[in-house]
């Protein structure tokens, strides 16, 4: 068992404004900073996802899944609350989820959702016994969904510890992956990577078009043919948490990555 200690929620970083990927759906990029040199910390971006539910109701009264959390700054969060209430946060990825408690101490009334066997661990300690933070629920392959997440499933990519989650949105758009690691598209250093961050991203690999996460494969041991199950889904659009949207064909521009990820040992 995890000990939860506490720590202060991380600030807020630049951010973009909240945009509408298909309706009802929505994407924000913003910053992550991880403290790579005394001198200068290394940054690059991240996405988070808002999925919108009516229910039927007015539009005033949507209920709101974030995917993905990224603190947003007041402009940012009142425009997040223009959208609708806050009633679900998902955390899909182990080495996500730094503002999953600031978004639980703002909206206590939503329930967070987190991948079995991804504890929040600190500055990506895997082996770590203390946790700042815990889930209301995990997630895993056999979970049931909340009923504003009608048309929604969840996949696990069941690797060694810890675990990497997918969403996958039936819509009229077609089939929708808002991912967490496991699938990127970190295609250019965008707005959001300074000096560092440029410099280091580019060296391990992770700008590259529409490919399986470098970093996250390597630390998770992903097996192969777990990646290839995802090819059988034929999904049309990947929301990922690094990088631009993948619209259109997206299975097919991230076959060759998946693919070439080799046999098992």
């Amino acid at each position: 068992m995890n000990t939860v200690v506490a720590r202060p929620h991380p600030p807020s970083l630049p951010h973009g404004e909240i945009e509408k990927i298909f309706e009802d759906v929505y994407m924000v990029t913003g910053t992550v900073e991880m403290k790579m040199l005394p001198f200068m910390p290394m940054t690059f971006s991240r996405n988070m996802q808002v999925i919108r539910n009516t229910g039927g109701r007015d539009d005033d009264e949507a209920d709101l899944i974030l995917v993905n959390t990224v603190r947003l700054d007041d402009d940012g969060l009142a425009a997040l609350d223009g959208l609708g209430a806050v009633k679900h946060i998902v955390r899909l990825a182990a080495f996500h989820g730094m503002d999953d408690p600031f978004y639980k101490a703002r909206y206590p009334q939503a329930t967070v959702w987190a991948v079995d066997d991804a504890p929040y661990f600190p500055n990506f300690e895997t082996k770590s016994k203390e946790v700042y933070f815990q889930a209301d629920k995990r997630l895993e392959a056999s979970s049931e969904l909340p009923a504003i997440l009608a048309g929604v499933s969840f996949v696990v990519i069941e690797s060694e510890k810890p675990k990497d989650g997918i969403l996958v949105l039936e819509r009229p758009e077609g089939k929708v992956l808002i991912t967490g690691d496991s699938l990127q598209n970190m295609d250019e250093c965008d707005a959001y990577f300074n000096y560092l961050g440029r410099l280091c991203m580019k060296m391990m690999g992770f700008i590259s078009p529409c490919q399986v996460g470098p970093a996250w494969k390597k630390v998770a041991n992903v097996q192969p043919k777990e990646m290839r199950k995802l090819l059988d889904l034929q999904f049309d659009h990947v929301l990922p948490a690094h990088g631009r949207p993948v619209l259109g064909q997206a299975w097919k521009r991230y076959e060759a990555s998946i693919l070439g990820m080799g046999e098992e040992n």
